[in-house]
């Protein structure tokens, strides 16, 4: 957690061009940004209702500060560091925006905006508790029920890598089991993208990447120095990982002191061959010998891919209406002519 003379206390007001929000509570923090439960008044018709949000707040803690009221202060030698992590940002939280509503297991964004010197974009309220939690509460999963969550979790990430987007911090945190409206299970869902990078076509990083971030036990060794080309096994290794939390309720090591033997040791000795096979492949230390997509990921632990188009929520709202482009002059003198003429024809089509 962020040391807290940095955090917005409850009652601070966040202003956004769409609505107004009240912080409530601080949900979490990182390096690079700090998350919280807000409130607001969405009109519905003539009638206010009354809502939660989560708001991700851009606020590096290695070069920022909190000054008056929300504002976010930089020092002068940490500026360029703090644009291009903004920057970032921005980037990943506009195109997660653009991904809303497309695929369930991915938390959705209502809009992204400026304000106090730096940047917010607010998501859905999620109602559920982590992967980290329940096992907290409850104790690891069964395998059974570890592997029926982790093949919807990694449904979503072989939808975001098919977007050329790599999370690069799945963790037992960052999986919040949530449960939609007319719907009786839980149901998996990703969250903080705020190491998200997105490629071109030519597999090239679109962002600066000149702020790294990894999450012990879970993130692979590669991604401790740089990660500048698309590849999927950086998400296989932290599956993996997660998938072994789960059936263990331990995190693993740091991905530079993992053994083979280190995971067989740890995991449950009921443990399917297949099972621990996957996990053995997912969290290889060596990029090149690792599984190289979710969908082996999958195979190796006889766990089919599921489809699930048919169960997404409706897309969200875009940010900005496209203004409707008026029809040419000509264009409506022919459409009016064709009208003519089907008019014509129509009785003879049916006589």
């Amino acid at each position: 957690m962020a040391n807290k003379k940095y955090l917005l206390s409850k009652g601070n007001i966040l202003k956004s061009p769409e609505l107004t929000y009240k912080v409530e509570e601080v949900l979490g923090s990182g390096g690079f940004g700090i998350t919280y439960k807000v409130s607001a008044d969405v009109m519905q018709g003539n009638i206010p209702i009354h809502t939660f949000f989560a708001v991700k707040e851009h606020f590096l803690t290695d070069c920022c500060e909190r000054g008056d009221g929300a504002t976010v202060l930089v020092s002068k030698s940490q500026a360029d560091t703090y644009k291009d992590s903004l920057t970032d940002f921005k980037s990943e939280a506009t195109r997660l925006n653009e991904l809303s509503g497309l695929h369930k297991g991915i938390v959705r964004v209502n809009e992204v905006f400026n304000a106090n010197n730096t940047v917010y974009y607010v998501m859905e309220f999620l109602n559920g508790r982590s992967i980290r939690k329940v096992v907290k509460d409850n104790g690891p999963y069964s395998e059974k029920e570890a592997l029926s969550i982790i093949r919807e979790i990694a449904d979503a990430i072989m939808f975001l890598h098919n977007e050329r987007i790599t999370h690069l911090d799945i963790k037992p945190d960052n999986i919040i089991l949530h449960t939609f409206p007319n719907e009786d299970s839980p149901y998996p869902v990703l969250i903080d993208f705020g190491l998200a990078k997105h490629y071109d076509k030519d597999g090239k990083v679109t962002s600066t990447i000149r702020v790294q971030g990894c999450s012990e036990g879970y993130s692979p060794v590669e991604q401790y120095v740089r990660i500048d080309r698309f590849s999927p096994t950086a998400d296989i290794y932290a599956l993996g990982a997660t998938l072994f939390f789960m059936l263990t309720g331990k995190d693993p090591i740091i991905a530079s002191d993992i053994t083979d033997d280190y995971i067989v040791g740890h995991l449950p000795a009921d443990v399917s061959e297949s099972t621990r096979n996957g996990i053995l492949g997912a969290m290889k230390k060596e990029k090149n010998n690792r599984t190289d997509s979710v969908e082996k990921f999958l195979s190796d632990l006889g766990v089919e891919s599921i489809e699930i188009k048919d169960k997404l929520p409706a897309r969200t709202k875009p940010l900005c209406k496209q203004p409707l482009k008026r029809m040419p002059k000509h264009s409506i003198w022919v459409a009016a002519a064709l009208f003519a003429i089907i008019g014509y024809l129509t009785p003879s089509l049916f006589a």
